[in-house]
């Protein structure tokens, strides 16, 4: 059965440069509405009206909760807010999970139609109790709020602190561990409305697990995920291009390197440059070319039936 709901996509930003205001642009739909948690260190009430100006026909939600550090907890709990916000502002069949420095590579009556007629999670979960997950749990870092990708002073006592509880034996959550797999995967997703309600209704325990825990926004929503697959499917893809040179994602700056994207199976792609002439080739693909001729002949994206529970090797 063919399903007409809205989708959400929400968006974690930190600036308002002409890649968030083109993300904002591409999903000016009837089909979707579109959420925005903005670093509350960088939220002024003249950004926000700048960015509504940017839509005609969809609902524009800003809201600034958090102001947020990498790899800390706040992610986690801008998120959380950020899904709370699109959930209870309306029934939607899908909520996207993006960054404010990802695009999309396809139009949004593409990204749409492939998305309503289906009910599962689109995870990319990458390995199932790894001691990288489990160190980031078990271990306390109260300090990375303060630290974020910076080898500050407070990264150096968090160093030694973390020494110090894996010399001791001192150990955190361990019934939560003992009783759960723990996932690693991508931070962003797509997820049914029933997926995200489970989550929410979770969200103080989850505040309280992931309290300092280490890049917890890599962990939790895969955690609860693979904990609950008699309720949940996930289909262990989120088409999402993201290539990494250490841990930042790796800047897109070639023009062969955005048609191949847009041939791509992929429906969003980062980490674009603002102001970039590759912005363009992107506009004209999945906005201005869109308008003028209809739906665009991208490649057919595939997706089986039978892969939709994945598993982890």
């Amino acid at each position: 059965m063919v399903n007409s709901e809205k989708q959400a996509i929400l968006i974690l930003a930190h600036q308002a440069d002409d890649v968030l205001k083109t993300l904002i642009q591409q999903f000016d739909s009837t089909l979707f509405d579109i959420f925005i948690h903005f670093d509350r260190k960088f939220y002024t009430a003249s950004l926000a009206q700048e960015l509504q100006g940017l839509v005609r026909n969809t609902h524009l939600s800003i809201i600034s909760t958090q102001s947020v550090t990498w790899a800390a907890p706040s992610v986690m709990r801008a998120e959380l807010d950020l899904m709370n916000c699109a959930f209870h502002s309306g029934h939607y069949h899908y909520f996207h999970l993006l960054s404010g420095q990802d695009l999309a590579i396809k139009s949004a009556d593409v990204i749409y139609d492939f998305f309503k007629s289906q009910d599962t999670q689109f995870f990319e979960i990458r390995a199932i109790d790894s001691p990288v997950a489990i160190d980031r749990v078990t271990y306390r870092y109260p300090l990375v709020e303060s630290i974020g990708k910076k080898h500050n002073f407070f990264w150096v006592l968090q160093k030694a602190y973390l020494l110090c509880q894996k010399g001791l034996h001192i150990k955190n959550q361990q019934s939560f561990i003992l009783e759960n797999k723990l996932a690693y995967a991508s931070q962003w997703a797509s997820m049914t409305n029933e997926f995200v309600n489970a989550l929410l209704l979770q969200k103080s325990e989850l505040q309280t697990v992931y309290r300092q825990a280490l890049v917890p926004d890599e962990i939790y929503k895969a955690t609860f995920l693979v904990n609950n697959t008699q309720r949940f499917t996930y289909y262990n893809r989120n088409y999402r291009f993201i290539s990494f040179m250490g841990n930042s994602p790796k800047m897109i700056s070639t023009q062969q390197e955005v048609q191949e994207l847009l041939q791509s199976e992929n429906f969003f792609a980062r980490k674009f440059a603002p102001e970039n002439q590759l912005l363009k080739l992107v506009r004209q693909a999945t906005i201005e070319n869109e308008k003028i001729d209809g739906r665009r002949p991208y490649k057919k994206v595939c997706f089986h039936r039978n892969c939709q529970k994945s598993s982890i090797i």
